[in-house]
């Protein structure tokens, strides 16, 4: 039986998200075991907190400084890019403690990382002669950040030939790197009648409906939206998503 370890780290959503769609997939082949972990919870508690949050809330509650801070970290090509990627992969290497015994003991054929974090510390596993299993990064943006692209994994996954075309301008060998879009449940792919579907969702069975999803939208960015789209002429239905985001419905 064909053991996989899919590692996802626990900062919004997709990530976790993708990991199980993934495992839904897996599992559907024969003599195959998955198991899906989150790399921060092999971590110190206060990193993990702190890891977490400083996306969290820096993400909901200053956008701007984000993304300033995004963008101004997203510098490969720069003479500083191996020394603050070697100092990011320390501090979490100090923090991750416990991921070793984890891949020792369950000892899998793959491990698939739905997440930067995890993939920079299996790394510097491989590098230290620690561990040799294969590992692979399955990038659930639509464009790639520098965090992403990490020396010494096995393989890439993206989203379509845009980001492909970006890390192989970035040096990354086009061998490793295969466009299979961003994984989702294999349910979606189950045929449905359109108008059940509706019905059991207590939307219109007839006219166009566009869902906005907002889970990790503050509700000032996603009034802006919500308006733009309200304005086109297009009848139909808006239903706004908020998932866990407690704030948007009451906005």
């Amino acid at each position: 039986m064909a053991r996989y370890l899919i590692l996802h780290a626990s900062v919004g959503s997709g990530h976790r998200s993708a990991a199980h769609a993934l495992a839904d997939a897996l599992e559907r082949l024969p003599d195959s075991e998955v198991r899906i972990e989150d790399t921060l919870d092999y971590a110190s508690p206060i990193f993990s907190t702190a890891y977490a949050r400083s996306y969290l809330e820096l993400s909901q509650r200053a956008p701007l400084l984000w993304q300033m801070f995004y963008e101004s970290t997203d510098n490969s090509d720069t003479e500083w890019a191996p020394i603050r990627d070697r100092m990011r992969g320390l501090v979490a290497e100090l923090a991750v403690n416990k991921l070793k015994d984890l891949i020792r003991q369950y000892a899998p054929a793959a491990i698939i990382c739905t997440h930067f974090l995890p993939a920079e510390l299996l790394v510097r596993l491989k590098l230290d002669g620690d561990m040799r299993v294969p590992t692979y990064t399955v990038i659930t943006d639509h464009a790639v950040h520098s965090q992403w692209i990490t020396p010494g994994v096995d393989g890439y996954f993206v989203a379509s030939d845009f980001p492909c075309k970006l890390m192989v301008e970035r040096g990354v060998p086009a061998a490793i790197i295969h466009v299979t879009g961003i994984p989702v449940n294999p349910a979606i792919a189950e045929t449905k009648e359109p108008r059940a579907m509706r019905t059991l969702h207590d939307l219109p069975v007839d006219g166009p409906v566009i869902s906005l999803f907002g889970g990790g939208l503050v509700p000032k960015r996603a009034h802006p939206i919500v308006e733009g789209l309200t304005r086109l002429e297009i009848p139909g239905m808006l239903v706004v998503v908020a998932g866990r985001n407690a704030e948007l419905p009451a906005a």
